[in-house]
């Protein structure tokens, strides 16, 4: 387990310096760790970060993967939007929220 725990953090360093990654964050968004998956070895093949600003969740393909490595990652843009980050409206709360629920 501890040697698992390595080489996600080994991919996790390599994935954060890939230049998808560097373009998501010069678009101001807030990247925290997400998901790692994995399949019959202990390398990752897909990576979630999520940004803490928009909520909008991140997928990253490992590209090395089949051959055992994790240094060459990518956005999967299927799914995913590569724009500014735009926080969600704040939430309303206390008299704030009363004034707006009651014209």
């Amino acid at each position: 387990m501890a040697a698992s725990y390595v080489r996600f953090t080994e991919a996790r360093q390599k994935l954060v310096s890939c230049p998808d990654f560097a373009r998501l964050r010069e678009a101001r968004h807030e990247l925290a760790d997400g998901v790692v998956l994995t399949s019959v070895s202990d390398v990752p093949f897909e990576m979630s970060f999520k940004c803490t600003q928009c909520a909008e969740v991140f997928w990253f393909e490992n590209l090395s993967w089949r051959e055992g490595g994790f240094t060459d990652w990518r956005l999967n843009t299927l799914n995913t939007q590569d724009h500014e980050c735009v926080p969600p409206a704040t939430m309303w709360i206390g008299t704030d929220y009363a004034l707006r629920m009651h014209p």
